[in-house]
């Protein structure tokens, strides 16, 4: 049998992925009401030679959700859904505002420059946390 699951959700699974991927399909259910062309995890373009390859080079990689029309009326969007437990041990040492700061700059070195050098859009990490979703 064949997954079509995107290799970052392969691996996690349970109940990380579905609480997860609820928050995606709500988001992109609340952007349908308002955007045009909502895509869940649009794959992007491939890699442009002359774009350095700082962040996620995977020939395969994909952001969660793609809308027209969030910041603009022409332009696409891309959202990033994380849901993080800022309590956790391993962030022991941080406050709140250091955890959230820590996640932004991991997905901007991941995926910004590729989506605006290559799909001409806008990338925005949408941090959830755990607590919240309680």
């Amino acid at each position: 049998m064949t997954s079509i699951m995107p290799s970052h959700v392969k691996a996690k699974g349970g109940y990380v992925m579905m609480r997860h991927n609820c928050i995606r399909d709500l988001e992109a259910e609340i952007m349908q009401e308002v955007c045009s062309d909502v895509r869940i995890e649009p794959e992007l373009m491939p890699l442009d030679n002359n774009l350095t390859r700082n962040g996620n080079n995977a020939e395969n990689a994909r952001l969660d959700v793609s809308g027209i029309g969030v910041w603009g009326p022409f332009e696409r969007t891309f959202l990033d859904i994380r849901v993080m437990h800022p309590n956790a041990p391993s962030y022991v040492d941080k406050s709140i505002g250091q955890v959230y700061i820590a996640h932004e700059k991991e997905k901007k070195r991941a995926y910004s420059e590729r989506v605006i050098q290559m799909e001409k859009g806008m990338e925005k990490l949408i941090d959830i946390t755990s607590e919240s979703l309680l």
